[in-house]
Parts: C-alpha cells; sequence; structure tokens
C-alpha cells in the first residue's frame, strides 16, 4: 500500500499481519487494524508519519529478508522426533510439549518467554517470567495472533542482558529478527510448521450466531488422546464448557478448509528445510512406532542452531532421530508454502461473502461444508472435491522435488 508521503509497505497480497513495522514506529502514526477480510493490517496516518522508513526497513516483506537459510551458517539443520519428559506438562500441550519444555529451562534461569494466549475470542502475544504462567501459553491457537508491542518488549529483555524465548509463526519469528536488525545471543526462536491463519471473521460469526462468549479456547483437546485431538475443540464459558467437533463446527472448519486464510499464506515466504530460528515444531503427524506415547503427543522438530541444540540438551525433553521426508509427509509446510491453486475463488469473495450471506450459506462455504441433503450443491461439492484430488497430487508432486533435493 502506497502512502502519499511515499511510504510502502507490502500489500495485502503479501502482508503478513507479523505487525514489526508497527512497533517499529515511534510516532504513533502506524496502527494494526482488522480489514474488511478480517485480518490484521497496518494503517499510516499521514499526518503524524514523518518519513523514518522505520517501519519499510522492519517489514520482512518489503525489505525482503532472507529467512531460509540458518543463522549459524556451519550448522546444518537436524530434524528430530521430541516429546516432553514431565507428563503433566506433555498433557496441557498439544503435540509433545516441545514449546513448553524449551520454555520450562528459560524460565528455570531467569529468562523470559514470548508466546501466544487465547483470550475470549481473539489470540495475542504476551511475555512470562515464571513457570506458573506457562500453561497459559501451551496448546495450539487457530488464529492470528496479535504480536503489537511484544517486538518492543523483546528488544528492550535483550539490551537489559535477558534471556528470551520467542515462539511463533515463521513469519512473527522473520518479523522479529528483522525489527531487531542485529543478532542477540540470549534471544531463542521457535517457529511453527504453520498452514496459515483464517479470518478473525469466522471466529466473531461463530460466536454471534451461537450466542457464546468463551473465555478462552482449548483449541485442540487431548481427552481422546492426540491422535484425536485435531477432531475436538472446547470452548470455555463463565458458566459451562462447550465441545465441539473442528469438522462439525463453524470455526473448525474455516481453518480445516483453509478457504479464509491470509491471502499471504497461499504462498508463503517462510518455510523451508532452513530457516534463521533455532526451531521448528509441530506436530508429528504420521510417525511409526512409539505406540505407548500416541495417546500424549509426539512432535517433529528441526533444530537449525548450535545454540538451540545446546538449549535443547538442558530441556526436559527426548529425542529420537527421524528425516525431513518422514517429518514432511504429513506436515508438507515443513518444506513449502506454495498451495496448489493459490487464492480460492472462495478467499476472493470473503469480504463480499461475510457482509452479505447468511450463517448457513457461510457454513456451507468456509465451514463444514454442504450435507448430502443439499442436492443443488452438489456441483460445487464435485467441483471442491476435484480442486482437493488435483491439488493433492501437484502438491505432493512439488514436495517430493524438494525432498529430492535436500
Amino acid at each position: 500500500m502506497t502512502q502519499t508521503n511515499k511510504i510502502e509497505l507490502a500489500g495485502k497480497r503479501d502482508c503478513t499481519g507479523c505487525m514489526a513495522c508497527g512497533d517499529a514506529c515511534a510516532h504513533g502514526a502506524l496502527q494494526i487494524k482488522v480489514a474488511d477480510d478480517g485480518h490484521f493490517y497496518p494503517n499510516i496516518d499521514t499526518a503524524k508519519c514523518v518519513g523514518c522508513r522505520l517501519c519499510e526497513r522492519a517489514c520482512p516483506v518489503q525489505s525482503e529478508y532472507e529467512y531460509t537459510t540458518n543463522s549459524d551458517a556451519a550448522f546444518e539443520s537436524i530434524p528430530l522426533a521430541a516429546w516432553c519428559n514431565e507428563r503433566e506438562v506433555i498433557h496441557k500441550s498439544a503435540s509433545g510439549g516441545i514449546f513448553a519444555g524449551l520454555a520450562i529451562a528459560v524460565l528455570k534461569k531467569g529468562g523470559y518467554v514470548v508466546g501466544a494466549v487465547s483470550e475470549g475470542r481473539c489470540v495475542k502475544h504476551i511475555v512470562i517470567d515464571s513457570l506458573d504462567q506457562l500453561p497459559r501459553l501451551q496448546g495450539a491457537k487457530y488464529l492470528q495472533s496479535n504480536t503489537s508491542g511484544t517486538y518492543r518488549q523483546v528488544k528492550q529483555l535483550l539490551i537489559a542482558g535477558k534471556t528470551v524465548l520467542f515462539s511463533g509463526t515463521g513469519c512473527q519469528v522473520a518479523g522479529l529478527l528483522n525489527y531487531l536488525g542485529k543478532p542477540y545471543d540470549n534471544l531463542y526462536t521457535v517457529d511453527l510448521i504453520c498452514t496459515g491463519v483464517p479470518s478473525q471473521f469466522v471466529m466473531t460469526r461463530f460466536c454471534e450466531e451461537e450466542n457464546v462468549e468463551p473465555e478462552k479456547i482449548i483449541w485442540r483437546s487431548k481427552e481422546y488422546g492426540w491422535e484425536n485431538s485435531q477432531q475436538h475443540y472446547k470452548v470455555i464459558t463463565k458458566h459451562n464448557t462447550l465441545k465441539y467437533r473442528a469438522c462439525d463446527c463453524f470455526f473448525g472448519g474455516g481453518f480445516i478448509n483453509n478457504k479464509t486464510h491470509r491471502k499471504s499464506c497461499y504462498n508463503c515466504k517462510f518455510t523451508g528445510a532452513n530457516r534463521k530460528s533455532d526451531f521448528t515444531i509441530g506436530d508429528y503427524w504420521g510417525i511409526k512406532g512409539y505406540k505407548e506415547q500416541r495417546f500424549e503427543g509426539i512432535s517433529a522438530i528441526v533444530v537449525h542452531s548450535q545454540a538451540g541444540m545446546e538449549l535443547m540438551k538442558e530441556s526436559p525433553i527426548h529425542t529420537e532421530p527421524t528425516t525431513f521426508r518422514d517429518c514432511a509427509e504429513k506436515n508438507p509446510r515443513l518444506l513449502t508454502g506454495h498451495r496448489a491453486f493459490g487464492i480460492t475463488i472462495e478467499r476472493r469473495l470473503l469480504p463480499f461473502a461475510f457482509k452479505h450471506f447468511g450463517y448457513s450459506t457461510l457454513k456451507k462455504i468456509y465451514g463444514k461444508g454442504p450435507s448430502n441433503k443439499d442436492i443443488i450443491w452438489l456441483p460445487y461439492k464435485v467441483i471442491s472435491l476435484m480442486r482437493y484430488i488435483i491439488g493433492k497430487h501437484i502438491s505432493s508432486a512439488r514436495l517430493n522435488k524438494i525432498m529430492n533435493q535436500l
């Protein structure tokens, strides 16, 4: 988006919503707002802007920040299967509890941990400094987290000599590193195997139509075991706990079907076997063996630096050797951020659809999908199925090509 003062930030197609630009502005000229597609974008007040261009330099897209090479050039990224050794900790985590395990090591030596917390309808980043706060950061969150102010806090802590562990999506970690402008030996970063972030409109509409106001959301419940956790969400209200199956509810379907993601998520530039982060983590879907661990959860972790390896050894984490091919088989976004058909027609129509369509229609398009009784929707179902099959074939071929080059 180009302003009258010639400040240029990434446009809607490329902006990741990392919010590094907002923290870089020292004059209050840049605010982060939700646009007509339910995603965060920067908005510049030209009356306050002094043209310092710090926001441009902080933007990992506009500055073309190189994220897909290791900061530690002498270190070759290592993929591992892993889980936390502490039962209570892993039980509160979405998968193997790796982030929590790393956080424990940092907190025990007086450091700070930065991560996402679910509050009501929204997700935001916070900074913690004690073990009793850690459960707030555990578990998956399938909305984009608001990081406003977080990068400034992290920089202040680093300058003060404090150890910091920062976790977020690849674009958020890239935003932090680019915002900082130089490496810090007391900073550890963890990014996620991220499939993209859905529109806030999905959650807002769900709460309005279902007449619920959550205090928090447990986005994946391991009540029935880790391998079944994708099927179950819990919405915690002031009076009770509401349970929804992910594939049946609107906000669950909104994430699973990938039709409301940020446009940048359809061609993410912050994926790959090698990254500037110290760690990449995610669920190790499809892993073979380790039957006794499957109920509690198993994570895939890629270590990208020697400093990261040393921190992991200090953490209550058990690891087993694996390969990139095995990790990526059910987690293709570990290695590639490109979707077969790019931005879908449903995504292009999202602002119009959420403004004009009723809830029942939105659920058919962006949620669970049409039922078998919806005969009028049969052509759409057939087209969607064909697109899925062809897309899966194209993505599999692309992934194999990438893996053969590793």
